[in-house]
């Protein structure tokens, strides 16, 4: 079973070894999955589940994230129960290192969910809609960059 904990956004940082003082693992917050193994499990395909869980931790239809994620009806049909590509898992990671971004801007989890799900008028589109495509995905990145920043906007 694929748990709402591997869920979460990490943010990377650098624990030193007490054997390696010189050597330092990146390891992920807070689950402890290291980015090695994420980037591991992307290249395997994350399980199916993972796409069920972050449909329903955004609130949206399975239909409307695979549009996000540019996953086909026909395709989505044959992933259940399966896994996803690494293309589509590496697209899914994006999504949801993005929903974890509008959690810390905003705060409050359901919050940020909802942003995600409404038009937005300093980026003309639905933040979510428009993180389907790369520039659009940077795009809201920026905007949380500018919000930690302080700019007002």
């Amino acid at each position: 079973m694929y748990h709402l904990s591997m869920m979460r956004t990490f943010a990377p940082t650098l624990e030193s070894s007490d054997t390696a003082p010189r050597e330092a693992s990146l390891r992920a917050e807070p689950s402890g999955r290291s980015l090695f193994d994420e980037i591991s499990q992307i290249e395997a395909g994350y399980p199916f589940e993972a796409f069920e869980l972050l449909s329903e931790t955004l609130g949206v239809t399975q239909q409307q994230l695979a549009s996000v994620l540019g996953i086909s009806r026909s395709t989505l049909s044959r992933r259940r129960g399966g896994r996803l590509n690494p293309l589509e898992s590496n697209r899914l990671y994006q999504i949801r290192e993005l929903l974890g971004a509008a959690e810390r801007s905003i705060g409050d989890p359901d919050d940020a969910r909802r942003w995600l799900r409404t038009p937005n008028a300093q980026l003309g589109r639905v933040p979510l809609e428009l993180a389907a495509t790369t520039p659009g995905l940077e795009a809201v990145k920026r905007y949380f960059e500018q919000i930690a920043d302080g700019v007002y906007l």
